[in-house]
């Protein structure tokens, strides 16, 4: 899910295959063509099948293949042909899903192979030989053998030809091979088989094998490695959090939860994201905001954004009351105030989110009168024109602005405009008014493209100066070219062609 959300994200259009279950018809062509025999003849056997997978394909292979192992299915040579008794197959016990069915045909294995498709199972649906041998504290030959048994009977297959170089060499002579032995890899050949081997764990010994494991990707990666297997990493010790006392191997798990929630946020993962900053805050102890305040800040901020990305603003909201007094700087408020408006935006709470920037605005310097009237908006416009001077043209080469709460400034000013739209509709004016304002006096920063869209709205919606809007508009479309903000040029292009050239 997390690589279609990120192929998702780069705009390619992914299209969905619905795979349906086997329907009568399909079952029957496929024992007639299997079985080499007439439609008819095989009707009762298919309505068994359908009645014991539901029409799912690789059930109704693996069950065909259980009742030949169990010779309820037979090929008699004398008439060439194949032979089942209808009503011993009925009165047989059979595994009434496919999981059960994989658990019995694992259990006829070795013993060995058992325990070591056990602990596959827990690294992944592909695993590696060097994993596996590292984690079963086995030699690579010693682990390719034990593997050896479940790949001759198909529940697990080789991914390249290069399975048999550690089947060939005794464990010395695998030494001189370097890194072709250690990237042998293999995969299970369905996820119920998978499955079937997972649950064959003891619930008792799941959480040490997650532990195990996890601390294992951990250690022997480099940190290319480990964003690569960041999720894999991250839920193996999330699994095994309760085995974890040590303060600072809580700390190190709280931040590959917060490494984790960024990149499946920027995949746009957010059900992911949410359940890794959650995790990540669990990890943290009472006194974190004191004994690592970057770490807790971080992780809670993230968790708050990641709320209100799954719809949930109620819970933003509340995350964001609570950390709000553990803040240090304007800048962190400031933070904090952005994301509660926008909740407060999304709940329709106009009013308490329009107070909530003014009130931002000021802390910042920044004096914004909550209902402007003409008067003081022909006199905010004049100040406005001054600033300019005679051309709005030249403000394209103003310095690139680099004081963050000036910059905070801007971003609280994009999310009070919409609001001001509908609670007081002169001060949508006094916004763009005042971007411009502090984009002179402070430099241009991504956002004020944005403020000269507003500001073009404002001279050729209220004032009705069409040349001189049109100058701002352009010069907006300008910055904008030079921009990656990709998601600030939809509320160019919006405000620009259908709420000004319109």
């Amino acid at each position: 899910m997390l690589a279609n959300e990120a192929i998702r994200a780069t705009g390619i259009s992914i299209a969905n295959i619905e795979l349906k279950p086997l329907a009568i018809s399909d079952v029957t062509r496929l024992l007639s063509d299997t079985l080499k025999c007439c439609p008819i003849k095989v009707a009762a056997l298919v309505k068994i099948l359908l009645e014991k997978t539901h029409g799912n394909p690789f059930f109704c292979k693996q069950l065909l293949n259980s009742l030949h192992q169990q010779k309820l299915l037979t090929f008699n040579v004398n008439y060439a042909s194949w032979e089942w008794d209808i009503q011993e197959i009925k009165l047989h016990k059979n595994s009434e899903n496919v999981v059960d069915l994989m658990v019995e045909k694992i259990q006829q294995l070795s013993g060995a192979t058992q325990k070591i498709l056990q602990w596959a199972a827990c690294i992944n649906n592909e695993f590696s030989l060097d994993i596996l041998s590292v984690a079963s504290e086995q030699s690579l030959t010693q682990t390719a053998q034990d593997l050896w048994e479940a790949l001759e009977v198909g529940l697990i297959l080789p991914v390249d030809g290069a399975y048999l170089v550690p089947q060939l060499f005794e464990q010395q002579e695998l030494e001189k091979f370097g890194g072709i032995a250690s990237q042998v890899r293999y995969k299970f050949l369905h996820d119920r088989v998978q499955q079937a081997a997972y649950v064959m764990i003891p619930d008792s010994q799941k959480q040490s094998v997650h532990w195990k494991l996890g601390r294992l990707l951990l250690e022997r990666s480099n940190q290319a490695e480990r964003q690569e297997q960041i999720f894999d990493i991250v839920n193996h010790l999330n699994f095994a959090r309760e085995l974890i006392a040590n303060p600072e191997e809580l700390y190190e798990l709280a931040e590959l939860n917060l490494q984790a929630g960024k990149t499946a946020k920027a995949a746009s993962a957010f059900a992911d994201a949410l359940t890794f900053f959650q995790a990540g805050c669990d990890c943290l102890p009472m006194s974190s905001w004191q004994d690592n305040y970057a770490l807790s800040w971080a992780l809670n901020l993230e968790l708050g954004e990641t709320e209100y990305l799954n719809s949930k603003n109620d819970a933003a909201l509340a995350i964001f009351d609570r950390i709000l007094p553990q803040t240090q700087t304007l800048l962190e408020q400031c933070a904090i105030a952005e994301f509660k408006i926008t909740c407060l935006r999304m709940k329709n709470d106009l009013s308490a989110a329009y107070q909530l920037g003014i009130e931002t605005l000021k802390k910042l310097g920044i004096e914004f009168e909550p209902y402007p009237d003409d008067r003081l908006l022909a006199s905010e416009l004049a100040n406005t024109k001054r600033m300019i001077g005679l051309s709005i043209d030249t403000l394209a080469d103003l310095p690139e602005l680099a004081e963050p709460l000036q910059l905070a400034a801007h971003r609280i000013l994009k999310e009070l405009f919409p609001i001001a739209y509908f609670t007081s509709p002169n001060a949508q004016y006094l916004c763009a008014m005042k971007f411009v304002q502090t984009s002179i006096l402070y430099g241009n920063s991504q956002l004020s493209a944005f403020g000269y869209t507003l500001y073009a709205f404002t001279l050729v919606n209220k004032y009705r100066e069409i040349e001189a809007g049109c100058a701002a508009g352009e010069l907006s479309l300008n910055l904008y070219e030079g921009c990656d903000n990709k998601e600030l040029g939809a509320c160019i292009f919006h405000m620009w062609g259908a709420l000004t050239l319109h």
